[in-house]
Order: structure tokens, then C-alpha cells, then sequence
């Protein structure tokens, strides 16, 4: 139960939409496979670890980004908007929640799917650097306890996961700012326009 609580932002990721997997799957492992293959050629003079290695380069900017999305999730769970509330048109994202008889598959409103949306998010800007920080002690300590050869193994691990992660960042970040900045002003504007 206390597990299901603190991980429950992770739901966004099982929800079910034809798009869903393209902005959270395919595009991020795409740049992570791309990312790994060109560190192969330039291992020697790319850093994983350390204060100029790409885990910095990602966690950095996360202790900043925290609070963006969850200014953004507060501003979303509380704005004053019937429309938000509504299902959203067309092919609604669907969301799988426990119930008595298993599982129970619901259609999402814009008001929910934003809420995922940025609590996912926040939940893993602050992963991201609680990570960051602690690979700062323990990166040094797995080049010491190894063979260069795993070391080298676990690098390549490493860049992929870490594009992957920044890559998936990017991509459901941009994805929310689209729904803020594009789809709730069209939402507005039908309104304004069906009121007149």
C-alpha cells in the first residue's frame, strides 16, 4: 500500500493511447540508441560521471525543474475550468485502476491526464537527481572495485540510461506544454465562441 502510494505518479506511463508509447517509449529509446552509438566513438573523450560528465549535464537542471512541474501540477489541479473536467475528444487516453474485480479501465479528462502527466514529471526530475547526487560517491568507488572491461560495460549502460531518461523528460515535458499553451486555448475558445 505505502509503495503503491509513493510510486503512484508512475501511472502515467501505463496509460493506453495510440501516441502514448511514441512520446514515452520510441522516441527516447531512439535517441538513447543513437546517443550510445556515438559515445562508442568517442569514449575516450566523453565523461559519464563527474562534475563535466552527461549525469551532470542532466541532474543539474533538475533541482530547478522540480518545482516547475509541480507549480505546473497545482496550477492544473486547481484551475477553475468545467472543460477540464470533461473526457477528452476524440479517442480518450484510457488509465487501468484496481477495483474489486481486478481492473477497471477509465477514460481520462484533460484535468487527470495533465495531473500525470507533471507528477510524473516532478517524481522524476527529483530521481533523477537524488541519483545524480549519489553517483557522485559511488561512481568512483565501481571504477576502483572492477576490471576495466566491466567498467567500460557499465559507461555504456549508463549513457544509455541517461539519454533515455533526459530524452523522455524532454519529449513528456514538451508534450505537456503543448496541452497548456495549445490545446486548453482552443479549449477556451470554443467556449467563447459557443457562449456568443
Amino acid at each position: 500500500m505505502v509503495t503503491s502510494r509513493l510510486l503512484s505518479p508512475i501511472n502515467y506511463l501505463f496509460i493506453k493511447h495510440k501516441t502514448h508509447a511514441k512520446y514515452s517509449f520510441y522516441i527516447p529509446l531512439l535517441v538513447a540508441a543513437l546517443a550510445t552509438a556515438l559515445f562508442h566513438f568517442a569514449s575516450d573523450r566523453v565523461s559519464v560521471f563527474g562534475s563535466s560528465g552527461l549525469f551532470h549535464i542532466l541532474v543539474d537542471p533538475m533541482q530547478f525543474l522540480v518545482g516547475f512541474y509541480i507549480a505546473a501540477l497545482a496550477a492544473v489541479a486547481t484551475f477553475n475550468s468545467g472543460r477540464l473536467d470533461e473526457v477528452m475528444e476524440g479517442t480518450p487516453p484510457r488509465l487501468r485502476i484496481p477495483s474489486g474485480q481486478g481492473s477497471t479501465s477509465i477514460p481520462l479528462t484533460q484535468r487527470k491526464l495533465l495531473s500525470l502527466l507533471f507528477g510524473y514529471l516532478a517524481m522524476m526530475a527529483l530521481m533523477t537527481y537524488i541519483v545524480g547526487s549519489i553517483s557522485d560517491f559511488t561512481a568512483p568507488l565501481l571504477v576502483e572495485a572492477f576490471p576495466d572491461s566491466v567498467v567500460q560495460v557499465m559507461r555504456y549502460i549508463a549513457t544509455f540510461a541517461i539519454t533515455f531518461v533526459g530524452a523522455n523528460l524532454i519529449t513528456t515535458t514538451l508534450l505537456g506544454l503543448y496541452y497548456l499553451s495549445i490545446k486548453l486555448v482552443e479549449t477556451d475558445t470554443r467556449i467563447t465562441k459557443k457562449s456568443t
